[in-house]
């Protein structure tokens, strides 16, 4: 018999997720997926196996690790994709500081008889990392402790200022302490280049934490436009839309080179083109580079959004 044909391997959409925005539903799957540099992605991989015990440890224990890069390039997405195939449990802090919650995600409601607790996010969020003092039971499935969301206050900016200096503490905290499950902190930013990335981590964590034998610091950089453009051919083949729509190469063309790496700006602003939103995508793009998410957002509704909760919208991932 013939040898049967290799098929093309293509980009298909998560089930059920026809109603999400265009990165929910064309999110990677698998580490192939991913659009990160194959080096920094196997970084990623082998530290979360040395802190978890998947693989032997030579060195110092990896307590905390710091992805940090620009908005959009994959962090969040190559962890999620990682902890997925390594079968690790992720527990991410969530800022409800306000909306009735605490950081592990649940509703805190006063009953009648119990005066509601109050706290500020920095009290909430060094809560939730203390609470990862303990690892799990043998029998329970490695856990990491996802810092995405950080504490915002005024004067947090201030490297001198008391939120900072105690927002650091913590970090040096989780350095020092031993038989606690692995931290990992996220950090996005307006970065240019890859020598800026170590500064913006070093001004944001402190030198202590930094240069610590117990934390790592792994680089993302801005996806390539060969990348993006590759990317937006896969999404345009495999999304299907109520009306017939398409959008031209050179288009395609424009929107990968206005991305300027992020991945999320580049699919939110095909979404605008394929929904019919506006003629000339690309331009839009480039004038709302700090916000597109959020105007895109009221685009796609027809400007029907008057009031929109940015917390998550115009945070990068």
């Amino acid at each position: 018999m013939p040898p049967r044909k290799r098929q093309k391997t293509r980009l298909v959409a998560w089930p059920g997720r026809d109603a999400a925005p265009l990165y929910e539903r064309f999110a990677p799957r698998t580490a192939k997926d991913l659009r990160v540099y194959p080096k920094t992605v196997e970084r990623v991989r082998a530290w979360l196996r040395r802190a978890t015990g998947l693989s032997p440890s030579h060195g110092p224990e990896a307590r905390l690790l710091i992805l940090a890069g620009p908005a959009g390039v994959g962090k969040s997405a190559a962890l999620d994709v990682l902890c997925r195939e390594e079968q690790l449990a992720q527990v991410t802090w969530r800022d409800t500081y306000g909306m009735g919650g605490d950081g592990f995600g649940f509703e805190r409601r006063p009953s009648d008889f119990d005066e509601p607790l109050y706290e500020s996010q920095l009290d909430a969020w060094t809560r939730f990392v203390r609470s990862a003092r303990y690892k799990p039971l043998a029998s329970q499935r490695p856990a990491v402790f996802v810092l995405d969301d950080v504490p915002t206050q005024e004067g947090y900016d201030d490297g001198t200022s008391t939120s900072r200096k105690a927002f650091r503490g913590v970090l040096e905290e989780v350095c020092r302490s031993q038989n606690r499950s692995p931290c990992i902190l996220i950090i996005s930013g307006e970065i240019s280049e890859k020598s800026d990335i170590r500064i913006v981590a070093e001004r944001f964590v402190g030198e202590v934490v930094i240069s610590s034998p117990h934390a790592e610091l792994v680089a993302f950089l801005p996806v390539t436009e060969k990348k993006l453009r590759k990317l937006l051919d896969e999404v345009c083949e495999g999304a299907s839309w109520p009306r017939s729509s398409s959008v031209a190469p050179e288009t395609l063309d424009a929107l990968a080179v206005a991305a300027q790496g992020d991945v999320r700006k580049c699919l939110s602003t095909l979404e605008i083109a394929l929904r019919g939103g506006t003629r000339d995508p690309a331009s839009v793009h480039r004038s709302d580079a700090g916000v597109s998410d959020v105007h895109a957002v009221r685009r796609i509704c027809g400007g029907g959004i008057h009031t929109v909760s940015v917390n998550h919208l115009t945070r990068g991932r």
